[in-house]
């Protein structure tokens, strides 16, 4: 669960 948060975030980061 953690590394799905992670993923999340580094996608949303990209979108940046």
């Amino acid at each position: 669960l953690k590394i799905l948060i992670e993923q999340m975030r580094e996608q949303i980061q990209n979108i940046e």
